[in-house]
């Protein structure tokens, strides 16, 4: 019995272990499938394959706005505490002309189905770079310079005790957080949008509305990715062995009785543990 608590010990540690490293997905993987332009109304869609879907803003401005496609698909809500949606989109420095730009909002209704609330995220490039911001905080910026498909982490946290709820946002790289804005108290930076200050926002029961590609100017649009690609390996880099130019006096390995012994039992117990640890805003109307 104590070789097997031992052992699921060990189990254990190892998926602690591992934790760090797992990718945790999505509660909503956006497919072509899941977007709306309502005939035009809000730019357009098209499938490129089973995992991108290409959106583009409408070719003229609505109030001030190039409208591209929204979805409805998110089924998340605050009962449980947190709301979170990602939406995978590539970022081209290199492809996008100077000043371009696209905005993704995520909006929240309220327990009467009523929009409440809504939070835009910036994309524009700017000289060499495209930078990342919030349209309630456009001077903290977070600059991409690298092309690649980045995650957009949208995350709304119910905290019951101070009667808040709070908004943060992680722009990812496969695993790793490039920049974001954390601990936006929605009663403060937002809630006038509701029209109805006189309710905290904790007091609602909030569901995802809408994720809004509320904005596209980038000529040939945006892809957004069902599935993040497979992350790059860097190649092996080749080892070339060096004779020395004056053969090494050889060695003996001579047997230590003293402590032979214990360096084969440490060893035994370093595979056994690490064999053990491997087992185991705008609104969009109705």
């Amino acid at each position: 019995m104590k070789k097997l608590m031992k052992f699921a010990s060990m189990a254990m540690v190892g998926l602690f272990a591992l934790a760090p490293i797992m990718h945790v997905d999505a509660m909503t993987k956006f497919t072509s499938d899941d977007w709306n332009n309502e005939d035009g109304t809000y730019g357009s869609f098209t499938k490129v394959d089973d995992n991108i879907t290409n959106l583009k803003g409408n070719a003229t401005d609505t109030k001030g706005q190039y409208y591209g496609p929204y979805s409805k698909s998110s089924t998340d809500t605050l009962e449980d505490g947190t709301i979170t949606e990602e939406v995978n989109v590539e970022l081209d420095p290199e492809g996008w002309a100077q000043a371009e730009y696209f905005t993704l909002a995520v909006a929240l209704n309220d327990d009467a189905d009523k929009y409440v609330v809504e939070n835009g995220i910036w994309s524009q490039k700017d000289g060499d770079a495209i930078y990342v911001y919030s349209s309630w905080d456009p001077e903290n910026k977070i600059k991409v310079t690298e092309k690649g498909v980045y995650t957009f982490q949208y995350t709304y946290t119910k905290d019951a005790d101070a009667n808040k709820v709070y908004f943060d946002f992680n722009l990812k790289l496969w695993d790793e957080v490039i920049g974001g804005f954390y601990n936006v108290d929605m009663d403060e930076e937002v809630l006038h949008m509701s029209g109805d200050t006189q309710k905290p926002v904790a007091d609602h029961a909030f569901d995802i509305r809408y994720v809004w590609f509320d904005n596209i100017t980038v000529a040939d649009g945006i892809n957004v990715y069902t599935n993040l690609p497979e992350k790059p390996v860097d190649p092996e880099v080749p080892v070339t062995s060096v004779e020395p130019e004056t053969p090494a006096e050889e060695v003996k390995n001579e047997e230590n009785p003293e402590t032979s012994d214990g360096i084969v039992l440490f060893l035994g117990l370093t595979v056994v543990g690490f064999v053990g640890t491997a087992l185991a805003y705008r609104r969009l109307h109705n």
